[in-house]
């Protein structure tokens, strides 16, 4: 370090450069930032090199062949290979299979052979094989999105694997039944299940999630992300059911989906997903009002949630807009009278794709309750008139509750002829009678 430089000076050039607004979940910019530093001086480059490539991001398996493979490089890009830990393959989804693209699983591990977490979301062709990572000796965290899982072999073991995300993927109830036996994944502890793709037209792609037939009760934690609450079984936290009662249960939701209506028992932790258009689209609005509403008359309902988990810029009402102010108030509200702890977590896009890191991190050590009003509530008169506080917004008013119930049943009703037609639609049926109680 060039003696010339005040310490000061050096710790304020580390710290802009450093800082990240954590709701910005692009890190192009916080990368190009940290990419400056190895311009100081040796010494800072060093510092900042093991850093900036500890992760990388690609939008294709062409950008990164261009790279100069290990074989040829020198020795210091190779020990830059070597030191990457976290893959991210973020590009569009391939579903017509490009034959001049290469294998995504075979060229992240050519590159980075220590890899120990990978998230493919589109990055190469539409289908993949699982046993392209049984290969990869060190990888504990996959996350794959828009795939076509093709069959499993008999024989196929990821011995490895720790966490598993399946986002969006289309597979054959064997295949998945595979994959989560403990004869092909042993270590398995964690996964998180979102919106499954079925190939026969017999099933709604949005509402198909074989969840009663896999071997969820062996694993630690496990979220789902439906789309409809009625995909979920009634037995799902029943001692005879898939997840029986020592696996602790996620339920995610994306709003602004309205159609929050149980049918059933519910997972015992909730976290709500708001994609970044949500806060800036007034349109949106009513549909995030009709959702919170329903979300909270669950909690009325003594759903039995023992946390919910939601985004970390809903802790002030200073970070959103006025449209939405007053359904966060009355979710908190609703929380708070209810007794039921609210966590924040700190994500962006990639919150919806992945594991929820603080649903981990809260079951194994449950963390005091973060909601709002509870907090300002110990405060009691220090609490300002600021607009920053949750206490001095006004919430939705309380609506009647009498047509619920006949909403849910049309809904319920709607969803079960959708389902007839498709039988009765399917090539080779003859007449079928199908009787439904509803």
């Amino acid at each position: 370090m060039p003696a010339f430089l005040p310490l000061s000076l050096v710790l304020d050039i580390v710290d802009r450069s450093l800082t990240r607004d954590f709701f910005d979940d692009d890190w192009a910019a916080c990368l190009a930032r940290l990419a400056k530093l190895c311009r100081v001086c040796k010494a800072m480059r060093d510092l900042v090199k093991p850093v900036l490539w500890t992760t990388v991001r690609f939008k294709s398996t062409r950008q990164l062949a261009k790279r100069r493979p290990p074989q040829k490089a020198n020795r210091a890009t190779r020990q830059l290979y070597k030191g990457v830990k976290g893959f991210v393959g973020a590009g569009p989804c391939c579903r017509r299979v490009d034959r001049t693209d290469e294998k995504a699983a075979q060229i992240i591990r050519l590159y980075f052979p220590n890899v120990e977490v990978v998230q493919l979301r589109g990055l190469g062709r539409g289908a993949v094989s699982m046993a392209a990572f049984a290969s990869f000796s060190n990888l504990y965290d996959l996350t794959l999105e828009n795939y076509h899982i093709q069959e499993i072999q008999p024989n196929l073991v990821l011995p490895n694997i720790k966490t598993l995300s399946l986002v969006r993927i289309f597979a054959l109830d064997e295949t998945l039944v595979k994959l989560f036996s403990s004869r092909c994944t042993p270590n398995l502890k964690y996964t998180f299940l979102s919106r499954f793709k079925f190939m026969d037209e017999a099933h709604d792609a949005e509402t198909y999630m074989p969840l009663a037939k896999l071997d969820l009760g062996r694993l630690d934690a496990v979220q789902i992300d439906p789309s409809h609450l009625i995909i979920l079984p009634q037995d799902l936290r029943q001692p005879e059911g898939p997840c029986g009662t020592r696996t602790k249960l996620l339920l995610s939701w994306q709003a602004p989906t309205t159609r929050f209506h149980p049918t059933g028992e519910l997972p015992e932790y909730f976290q709500l997903n708001i994609p970044d258009g949500v806060y800036t689209d007034k349109s949106l609005a009513p549909y995030f009002e009709a959702m919170v509403r329903n979300i909270a008359y669950s909690i009325e309902d003594d759903c039995g949630f023992e946390a919910v988990f939601l985004p970390e810029r809903l802790r002030s009402p200073a970070n959103l807009n006025p449209w939405l102010r007053p359904s966060v108030r009355f979710f908190l509200q609703t929380c708070f009278d209810f007794f039921v702890p609210v966590v924040f977590y700190r994500g962006g896009s990639d919150a919806s794709s992945t594991m929820s890191a603080k649903f981990l991190d809260y079951i194994r050590s449950p963390t005091e309750d973060e909601n709002p009003l509870a907090v300002e509530a110990k405060l009691g008169a220090l609490v300002s008139e600021e607009p920053s506080r949750w206490t001095n917004v006004v919430g939705l008013e309380v609506e009647e509750r009498e047509d619920e119930e006949e909403e849910i049943q049309d809904e319920i009703a709607a969803m079960a002829r959708d389902f007839v037609d498709q039988i009765v639609n399917l090539p080779g049926n003859g007449p079928v009678v199908v009787y439904i109680n509803i």
